[in-house]
């Protein structure tokens, strides 16, 4: 057989010796020096310092849902962001847009290996297969993509077990309606979902089953070790050894010959260790390549490059443009891309009349940040909620370096009187959401919000609207299944004014309002308020009911899965919150006017989840000041100042 297997760590340390300082650096080496960003705030463009070496290398962006630490594969994605000639030093260039809910990056080095090239895809088409140096244990993970010439054989992307239903981690492909099968430790499990011929599939298995996706970020369950519903569901997690070598395209048993299925084609394969699948260390990152020529699988992590084990050797799909098949000889520290590294400075303090103001300066951020100022009797401290007056000032774009801010209140005598100022972050740092929260959300033309929030006779509801027009029958929230039927809904007419529709009541109040108006409503089994006062007053028991529609607001949602709603309307809702029980201890509900990622909405504070326009047609937009965010995240903060003294005496802080 051909042995080809071998380690290119000799090579690579030869190369290494052109590479100055040393041959594998530390993460940190390389810094960003600047940026600037899109309109929405995104990271646009990068330039970075780096140290000189006297080869070329590569500069490659990683960025993730998590912070993948200084391993390449231990990152969701990778983009090529160009080339370093020998002796530069900086770099400047733009990258792509890093998609929402990938809030961290990272920007690495790869001094290239001329003899590797990487490949899209290697594909076994009979006897070929390749043997690993990695053996899977009871802790393993696995990552990999494949796709399938045909599904009217059975197929092994790879194996490694000592033997049938003993120390087994393997991933299979049934005929006869089996579909992907995961072998894990004594037992297996098939998912009785089969697959495609030429789909290119993520799997990604552990002890607690396999999922399946088209793409990384969409994998679901086919078979869950720990949901009994599946067929031949397995004990769950097992501590057993390793087996033996985990073999690709093949079926591995100890003591056996490999048996090739062939017909299989390999996009990349991960392997990591750590207790109970939490993938604490990467043991295995395997990506297509082509050595010399010769096509195999690539362990970016050890330098390893693993061809095929007999005679006939894989078949190499295209060549990718960029290779990261080489040696990691750089990294910068981990990025968050939407802007978390901004300060802010007072330079001055004073009072215009009776008004504080402050002269600050700021870094220059990789988004734009919002300033908050606080005041009070006394200092309280670093946390924004522990002030008792707080004001959101505006906007400081990314790349303003100074302004003048004046606080928004005026100080009645020269009592003692302390204020601070706060630069926060409009991004959410766990999903990289931006979040801006406004006074009012206005919907027209059809424009409604369906929430999820499905209220029975126990529900209650308190929230603030405006009409625009009260000449037409209007229902500024509601879900029923029919009139008289598990409703929950609130009407108004030009004629009868608001109307409380509860379980199989239904009652009208005569309150009249006025167009652009707003007013309080607050609605439970007792009646129907509006601005702290009953309209109607209950004298009768509600029906219960426990299947009611989910609510909808802007309009009335009249079907359990949503999508129909009647009786919509032009208006602005200023916050809307919903209970599921009667002395309104449990907030289902507790949505704010917000901008996310610039689409208009509620942010639900109750449930930190955003709600957009559900209809498809009519138009969503925010309305009146921004407003504070107190859940945002501080980047930085001024110490605390006492008093200012009037303009004539500026306080020169330092």
């Amino acid at each position: 057989m051909n042995k080809m297997r071998s380690t290119i760590a000799t090579a690579l340390a030869s190369a290494a010796l052109l590479i100055a300082p040393a041959a594998r650096a530390a993460s940190g080496d390389i810094s960003v020096t600047g940026s600037t960003q899109s309109d929405d705030g995104r990271l646009d463009t990068i330039s970075l310092s780096l140290p000189a070496s006297a080869a070329a290398s590569t500069l490659w962006l990683a960025w993730g849902a998590a912070d993948g630490g200084d391993q390449i594969g231990n990152w969701d994605d990778l983009e090529y962001l160009g080339d370093v000639p020998a002796g530069d030093t900086t770099w400047t260039g733009s990258i792509g847009t890093i998609p929402v809910g990938k809030p961290f990056a990272r920007v690495f080095r790869i001094a290239a290996d001329a003899s590797l090239v990487e490949l899209e895809s290697v594909s076994a088409t009979g006897s070929q297969y390749v043997i690993t140096d990695f053996t899977a244990t009871g802790d393993t993970s696995v990552l990999a993509s494949f796709s399938m010439d045909d599904v009217s054989a059975n197929k092994v992307f790879f194996s490694g077990r000592t033997s049938a239903k003993l120390n087994t981690f393997t991933l299979m492909h049934i005929t006869g309606g089996n579909g992907f099968r995961f072998d894990y430790d004594t037992g297996n499990m098939n998912s009785l979902v089969s697959g495609t011929p030429g789909t290119q599939y993520w799997l990604d298995m552990d002890y607690t089953g396999l999922k399946r996706g088209t793409t990384r970020d969409n994998l679901e369950y086919i078979n869950n070790y720990n949901d009994q519903t599946y067929t031949n569901a397995l004990n769950l997690y097992s501590s057993f050894t390793a087996g033996t070598n985990l073999t690709i395209f093949a079926l591995n048993t100890a003591g056996q010959a490999p048996t090739a299925f062939g017909g299989i084609v390999c996009y990349c394969l991960k392997a990591w260790t750590g207790t109970h699948g939490a993938r604490t260390t990467l043991a295995l990152d395997l990506v297509p390549c082509a050595k010399n020529g010769v096509a195999g699988l690539y362990d970016r992590l050890a330098g390893a490059f693993y061809p095929s084990e007999t005679d006939t050797a894989l078949v190499s799909g295209s060549p990718k443009t960029h290779s990261t098949c080489g040696d990691l000889v750089g990294s910068s520290a981990v990025l968050r891309p939407y802007g978390t590294d901004r300060t802010v400075t007072v330079d001055n303090f004073y009072r215009e009349g009776r008004q504080p103001t402050a002269d600050l300066t700021f870094t220059a951020g990789l988004a734009d940040c919002a300033l908050v100022a606080v005041h009070g009797p006394a200092d309280a401290g670093d946390d924004i909620a522990d002030w008792p007056n707080a004001a959101f000032l505006g906007t400081v774009p990314a790349a303003t370096t100074a302004m003048t801010a004046t606080i928004p209140w005026t100080i009645p005598d020269d009592t003692p009187h302390f204020f601070r100022f706060f630069l926060v972050s409009p991004i959410d740092p766990a999903t990289g959401d931006s979040l801006r929260l406004f006074k009012g959300l206005h919907a027209s033309s059809g424009a409604y919000i369906l929430t999820g929030f499905t209220p029975d006779e126990n529900s209650a509801i308190a929230a603030t609207f405006s009409f625009d027009t009260v000449s037409a029958t209007q229902a500024p929230f509601g879900g029923r299944a029919a009139a008289y039927d598990r409703s929950f809904a609130c009407w108004y007419t030009e004629t009868q004014g608001f109307r409380w529709d509860f379980s199989n009541l239904v009652k009208n109040s005569k309150k009249i309002i006025d167009a652009d108006t707003p007013f309080a409503l607050d609605m439970d089994y007792t009646g129907l308020q509006i601005d702290a006062t009953y309209c109607y007053a209950v004298d009768e028991t509600p029906a219960a009911f426990t299947e009611g529609i989910p609510l909808s607001i802007f309009g009335i949602n009249t079907t359990s899965s949503g999508g129909v709603t009647t009786s919509g309307t032009s208006a602005t809702c200023y916050g809307f919150k919903a209970w599921s029980d009667r002395a309104r201890t449990t907030l289902a509900l507790d949505l704010v006017p917000c901008e996310c990622n610039g689409e208009a909405g509620f942010w639900d504070n109750a449930g930190a989840k955003f709600y957009g326009n559900s209809a498809g047609t009519g138009t969503l937009e925010t309305t009146g000041a921004e407003i504070l965010n107190a859940d945002a995240t501080v980047l930085s903060r001024t110490a605390t100042l006492p008093l200012p003294p009037p303009s004539a005496f500026v306080i020169t802080v330092r």
